[in-house]
């Protein structure tokens, strides 16, 4: 069944001929020129998420008091946070600042490819490269202060250095993806789900070595020395981000958000969820996928096997998971978009095809073409409307219309104070932090007479002969989040 069809190489090699280096460079030029675009250019433009809002805030407190502390309760790992507060440090206090960190693991992800430049050459690479640069998932949540990019690039990396050191065995490739394996388990506990897809990809290409005969090369690279060195390495790296203390909470933590994705909490979605976000939103990736899979099939060769696996392993894993939200996707976007070029180097090196590269290239660019086209829309266009498949809970135009009213108020009236009453504030901390004449409670203060204030709409229990005294503005913050603003006549 496993029986190989051809050695794991392609015919063309990473050395080119001078007009071959042209053309490759002009490439590479463009996808980079075009990856970079997609996700630095007006960074600031969409409203700031709730969630952004949520690690700025952290950011923020590690900047003020030189310190975080973790709780595994809270907002995923310490990465995103320490590296918020590098940038935050050299570029000021700005949720743009932190988008722009995102954006930058972002590109960096879509760099990753180069990894496996000596098995997929330039066609691969570059392929490869423009599938998650222009990837509408990968551009739209690469312009988000979240952790899932950041996420997103330590396991893509990690996983092809782990690649790299089983196909080649050089030490430094082991070392460098236990690196980024510890800070990857550091940034999110979905790890978890990286780690199945790897044991899976690692079980496949054990099987089909072991079907060959002879071909011990995945073995005698998973012995105890070496697992032993990726375990201390490993530890080595959680100690870089975590006190003793906090990594034991570190470990406490899985038993919590196991009860979250198996539990009530208004983020779940069928199991089909993901099928139909890629299918709608992704066709290039789904399409590149299947011809990988097929290629697969016919070559059996490691790599293929390996993308293959961490493929389908992460999209049933995170189907079977209940709690679902959009940003997952580039866990899965990633691993695609690398079996995409792994399908162009086959399908372009099949002496069978050499009649219709011509076809095939054309397929490729126009989907590549389609992926551009939605990142640009969805990213620039329609980023907040509800239609838009990545937009959730999204934050409307209008809450920061309501920010700039707070902050003429208190510029004009230092002594007053104003009142933000509501159970779910988000991510105003952050953006009124430095504002002391706004006041965030939970609810009504008695007693209670302000000139200005703001209330939920439905905690505003307030008697109609107290509010008739006040002009009243209505803001919209998000899906089922609904602010009202009273101004007291007399001011």
């Amino acid at each position: 069944m496993f029986k190989s069809r051809r050695r794991d190489h392609f015919p063309e090699k990473s050395i080119l001929s001078e007009q071959a280096r042209w053309r490759v460079g002009f490439l590479l030029c463009l996808v980079v020129a075009c990856s970079a675009l997609l996700r630095f250019v007006d960074i600031s433009h969409r409203p700031v998420h709730h969630d952004e809002g949520v690690n700025a805030w952290f950011v923020e407190r590690l900047v003020e008091r030189g310190a975080y502390q973790y709780s595994p309760h809270d907002y995923h790992g310490p990465t995103f946070y320490y590296f918020g507060w590098v940038a935050t440090t050299l570029f000021g206090r700005d949720v743009s600042v932190l988008r722009m960190m995102t954006a930058l693991f972002g590109f960096a992800l879509t760099l990753t490819p180069l990894v496996l430049l000596p098995e997929l050459g330039w066609s691969g690479v570059l392929v490869s490269m423009a599938a998650i640069g222009l990837s509408p998932g990968e551009v739209y949540h690469s312009r988000y202060a979240i952790h899932e990019i950041l996420y997103a690039f330590f396991t893509g990396f990690s996983a092809l250095a782990f690649y790299r050191y089983w196909r080649g065995g050089q030490l430094s490739w082991l070392i460098l993806g236990s690196v980024m394996f510890a800070t990857a388990a550091a940034t999110k506990e979905t790890i978890i789900v990286w780690i199945a897809c790897m044991g899976a990809a690692v079980a496949l290409m054990s099987l089909q070595e072991h079907t060959r005969g002879g071909e011990l090369t995945l073995r005698t690279r998973l012995t105890p020395t070496v697992l032993g060195i990726a375990v201390a390495v490993t530890t080595t790296g959680l100690f870089v981000w975590f006190r003793p203390k906090e990594l034991l909470d570190f470990f406490k933590g899985y038993s919590f958000y196991l009860h979250l994705g198996t539990s009530k909490t208004g983020h779940e979605k069928p199991w089909h969820y993901f099928p139909m976000l890629l299918w709608d939103v992704e066709p290039f990736l789904v399409f590149g996928g299947l011809a990988g899979l097929v290629a697969t099939m016919r070559r059996r060769e490691p790599l293929g096997l390996f993308l293959s696996a961490w493929s389908i392993t992460a999209l049933a894993v995170q189907s079977l998971i209940k709690y679902k939200t959009p940003w997952m996707v580039v866990n899965l976007t990633t691993p695609l978009g690398l079996l995409t070029g792994y399908a162009a180097a086959m399908w372009l090196a099949e002496p069978a095809l050499k009649q219709r590269q011509s076809l095939i290239k054309a397929g490729v660019v126009l989907g590549l073409g389609v992926s551009a086209w939605k990142a640009h829309y969805l990213s620039f266009v329609e980023y907040n409307e509800a239609k838009n498949s990545y937009s959730y809970v999204q934050t409307y135009e209008s809450a920061h219309v309501l920010e700039r009213r707070l902050k003429e108020f208190a510029a004009k009236y230092p002594a007053m104070k104003i009142y933000m009453v509501s159970d779910e504030t988000w991510p105003y901390p952050f953006l009124l932090g430095k504002t002391p004449q706004v006041v965030i409670v939970d609810k009504i203060p008695e007693p209670f007479q302000a000139k200005v204030f703001v209330i939920r709409d439905t905690l505003n229990h307030l008697p109609e002969s107290f509010l008739a005294n006040y002009d009243k503005e209505l803001y919209p913050i998000r899906g089922g989040l609904d602010f009202e603003l009273y101004i007291d006549r007399r001011l």
